[in-house]
């Protein structure tokens, strides 16, 4: 396992925003900007398409690319996600406890760098609230998770003494 955080510095993991087919240059270039503006900032920003490295020009040493990462384990390194608005990158990010940042596709065309440096100042400002919001949603799902597999044993039981009568 490798070590995301460099020097204690803000890790963001930016994905799933180029699932669709759709202009990226804006979002791309708002990484870019914030990237080169924050260099106490470490973006690490995944994708589908080989392109997107070319898309961005020259990267800065706080900018990483990946097309293939285990994001279980990056995510627990991160301070915050940006993503698409897919529920699944809402999943995936409640239960790393990862506050996240769910961008829609219009959010994604109109992405600036101030825009972008916003949100993060202001997702990194109440991380604290997001990450407990986070694990109370977890431990609901649990709570209900267990509510279900009780609920499945009973209907079992009952399906089991049926045939057996």
């Amino acid at each position: 396992q490798r070590n995301i955080r460099k020097g204690g510095t803000d890790t963001f993991i930016i994905g799933l925003l180029d699932a669709e087919d759709r202009n990226m240059q804006p979002a791309y270039q708002s990484i870019r900007q914030t990237a080169l503006c924050h260099p106490d900032y470490h973006f690490i920003l995944l994708t589908e398409k080989p392109q997107v490295a070319q898309d961005l020009f020259v990267l800065s040493a706080n900018v990483e690319i990946h097309q293939q990462l285990h994001l279980e384990e990056v995510m627990k390194e991160c301070s915050v996600a940006l993503t698409s608005d897919h529920p699944d990158a809402w999943l995936e990010c409640t239960f790393a406890g990862l506050p996240f940042i769910p961008m829609s596709d219009k959010e994604v065309r109109r992405m600036t760098p101030w825009k972008l440096e916003r949100q993060i100042a202001d997702t990194l400002k109440h991380q604290d609230i997001y990450r407990k919001n986070e694990r109370d949603m977890c431990q609901y799902f649990e709570e209900e998770n267990h509510k279900l597999d009780a609920m499945a044993d009973r209907l079992i039981a009952m399906a089991e003494c049926k045939t057996n009568e």
